[in-house]
């Protein structure tokens, strides 16, 4: 068998897949080359009943432990573009090795034409894909899903965009609002298990029976150090010191109670998407305005005066504030995010004089700002 492994790398492989034994607690090792900035590297998925870890090696590292799995492991199959070849070992250890062109030879592309690469690629064997109904137990993505396979990839990019700036390796994590949870467990799974941070993290939400499932999954999936807990945002107070708060749809001013408390405990990371932004569009008022004359661009105008006021109010907390499109609008017209990164540490606030002529011209007295304004942060804004 050492022999045919050590043939296998005179191939040109697209991936290379050892099973049928056990290999430690692994069922299934995955192999695929891979290039990180200019390096050639192998990545390693070694798949458990429930869970996925990986590991990049170079190829001498990667020939090494690909003999030392081989060892419990009585199955190989090399994928190549216009062909599959399988390596077998029998029972009483007999080597049988059998090639065999692919029926639909895989195309090799590039430039624009090149598949996308996700942080979470497909093959990946998630559990919370999987409940969701994303992906099959094997790791491929059923095509109904792929728009929200492409959006979870997506909020996970924007979060690891934050931490590779800081090289972050510990984390702890606040999720307001945070519903069923699919996308808490898979932010989970990817900054633990592919990233490798260690990660103490809660999710808050107002639902008792929604609270109770979600610590039912986590125990099933085996999550130590995530927990659940049934809690209002406006007040709640954590055990722990915040580096990252998550406010993901989080009705009207639940977000702004959200965004004060992560102001407050200064977090490193906000995280925020504002839904259904109903206190500016119920009580603005500007006579000089003509958009306000009209029921549906009235609604539309309140949610981005909201939203830039939460943007310019964190800006002056010392925040570095983005402002990005979290989904296609084609998808949600709910799709903004704020993307927020503490700067400066601030002891108390005043907030611009333009920004607060423009408020009180149009006669509205946000959440955020009453709520900083009574915890002490900010200073003389709303008269």
């Amino acid at each position: 068998m050492n022999q045919k492994i050590e043939n296998v790398w005179e191939q040109d492989f697209l991936k290379v897949i050892m099973s049928n034994g056990s290999f430690q607690e692994y069922k299934k090792i995955v192999m695929r080359p891979i290039q990180i900035k200019n390096q050639s590297l192998y990545q390693f998925e070694m798949f458990t009943k429930t869970q996925a870890f990986h590991k990049n090696l170079n190829q001498e590292d990667a020939r090494q432990w690909m003999q030392e799995i081989m060892e419990s492991m009585n199955q190989i199959d090399v994928f190549c573009k216009d062909h599959i070849t399988t390596i077998k070992r029998s029972k009483k250890g007999k080597i049988m090795e059998h090639t065999h062109k692919q029926v639909n030879p895989v195309k090799q592309v590039s430039g624009n034409d090149r598949k996308k690469k996700y942080l979470l690629e497909e093959g990946y064997q998630i559990p919370a894909f999987v409940d969701l109904g994303i992906t099959t137990k094997e790791g491929t993505i059923i095509k109904a899903k792929y728009d929200k396979f492409k959006q979870i990839n997506r909020f996970i990019e924007m979060v690891d965009d934050l931490l590779r700036q800081k090289n972050v390796t510990k984390l702890n994590i606040i999720d307001f609002g945070c519903g069923k949870s699919y996308l808490t467990f898979i932010l989970y799974y990817y900054l633990v298990e592919v990233r490798k941070i260690s990660v103490q993290m809660v999710g808050l939400d107002l639902k008792k029976d929604v609270i109770r499932t979600c610590n039912e999954i986590r125990d099933r999936y085996g999550y130590e150090n995530l927990r659940f807990e049934l809690g209002d945002i406006h007040g709640y107070h954590p055990d722990f010191a915040v580096d990252m708060v998550i406010s993901l749809h989080a009705c009207d001013v639940a977000t702004d109670f959200a965004l004060a408390n992560a102001i407050q405990w200064k977090a490193k990371y906000i995280l925020s998407v504002p839904c259904c932004q109903k206190e500016v569009n119920h009580s603005i008022q500007d006579a000089s305005n003509p958009i306000l004359s009209y029921g549906l661009l009235k609604e539309r105008y309140s949610a981005l005066v909201t939203d830039t006021i939460r943007a310019k109010v964190l800006e002056a907390c010392g925040y570095q504030v983005q402002v990005l499109e979290f989904v296609d609008m084609i998808h949600s017209p709910k799709n903004i995010l704020l993307r927020c990164q503490l700067m400066r540490d601030l002891q108390t606030v005043q907030l611009p004089i333009d920004l607060l002529e423009w408020i009180q011209q149009m006669h509205i007295q946000p959440t955020l700002i009453k709520e900083l304004t009574n915890m002490g942060i900010i200073q003389d804004a709303l008269k």
